[in-house]
């Protein structure tokens, strides 16, 4: 098969990610894969792509224009590469599939695969959601990578019988981290992510304040990630720049280490994985951590309850600065036996449930249907 696939950047988000890891995933099994990338500013996954052989395109944008010629631009090319005899076309996030939808509709043959990576709670321009909704009423198929995500989506008219929920995909052979899992008491918690709003970091570092006012210590938060700058997650980082100087013993303990390829260091140097975010699709910081043998403690949001379920891992609500301090106490106050099972049981269920060979074939059957 003669794949593309579409998504705005290589920057270092969860989406981006994924269509490497599908991208590998297929090309390893003999299908023609090529990646379309229409913002070339953030790079974080090409030197990968470039090493598995997979041709990336970047098309040739005006420098100076408006949203709007931006846009033909981008369509028009991505025709342009359409013309190439593609059987497939799959895009990745909202825009990206906006403009796949667009330039297939010249296309009668092509197969049109949306992925919906986020969630419907986000919070997204309407003119945005309404073209999307375009764009999964032109697709053949709709793919969602959660199934609360799945089940939103096959409520809206025409959309029920055409989309499907596939879970994320990794080389589960690469995860297999050599470390001593009963010496789980170094006091550092990281949360890996974009330092943006979803990430819910004012949340988290009240409940750090509670902790440590019911505690008399507080362990290291390392953040690690690039920096958001949009509204919302610049008004979260001023509010908690303003938690920290008013509080040395919260600001000894947090840190920001900016993004990182090294995430294995990450997972080997910390207690525990914390990740609350406020909405997500399936996010990929929670399939690793599971992967390489981290506690997590996540927000109950999208399937991270199915995921952690039955001992796996610890919940809490994202909304409540109260409930995310008592998840983390109640990962302190776990025996070193209790911490060793509950990373057995994460680890055998991500490596039955993650496994990239699977996710392929999954997403096989579909494009051959």
């Amino acid at each position: 098969m003669k794949i593309l696939l579409v998504i705005d950047s290589l920057g270092s988000g969860g989406a981006q990610r994924q269509l490497v890891n599908l991208a590998k995933g297929l090309k390893d099994r003999d299908n023609n894969v090529e990646i379309f990338v229409y913002n070339k500013s953030h790079n974080f996954f090409e030197d990968e792509l470039v090493d598995s052989k997979i041709k990336i395109n970047y098309p040739k944008l005006p420098l100076t224009s408006g949203k709007i010629v931006r846009s033909k631009t981008i369509i028009k090319s991505l025709k342009l590469k359409l013309k190439e005899d593609f059987d497939h076309l799959i895009s990745f996030l909202h825009i990206p599939s906006i403009y796949s939808a667009i330039a297939s509709l010249s296309f009668k043959k092509i197969n049109l695969v949306v992925c919906e990576r986020s969630s419907s709670n986000a919070p997204i321009k309407p003119s945005i959601k309404l073209f999307f909704y375009f764009a999964c009423l032109v697709s053949n198929k709709i793919i969602a990578n959660s199934f609360s995500e799945k089940n939103k989506i096959n409520s809206r008219i025409g959309l029920s019988k055409k989309t499907i929920a596939i879970w994320n995909g990794y080389n589960v052979s690469d995860t297999n981290i050599k470390r001593n899992q009963l010496k789980l008491n170094r006091k550092k918690i990281a949360i890996i992510g974009r330092v943006a709003y979803p990430k819910n970091g004012l949340n988290l570092i009240k409940a750090v304040k509670l902790f440590f006012d019911r505690n008399g210590w507080t362990p290291t938060i390392n953040w690690v990630g690039r920096k958001d700058n949009d509204k919302l997650s610049l008004k979260m980082q001023l509010e908690i720049d303003k938690i920290l100087n008013e509080n040395i013993n919260i600001s000894l303990k947090w840190n920001y280490l900016g993004e990182t390829k090294n995430l294995r260091k990450i997972f080997h140097d910390s207690d525990a994985i914390i990740h609350p975010s406020i909405y997500e699709g399936l996010p990929n910081v929670v399939c690793e951590s599971m992967l390489s043998g981290s506690v997590v403690v996540a927000s109950n949001i999208s399937d991270i309850p199915i995921l952690l379920n039955n001992g796996r891992g610890i919940i809490f609500d994202p909304n409540s600065p109260k409930s995310i301090c008592l998840a983390i106490e109640k990962f302190y106050n776990m025996s070193k036996e209790d911490k060793s099972l509950m990373i057995k049981k994460a680890r055998d269920f991500a490596i039955k449930n993650f496994n990239i060979r699977n996710i392929v074939k999954s997403y096989e059957k579909i494009l051959n249907n």
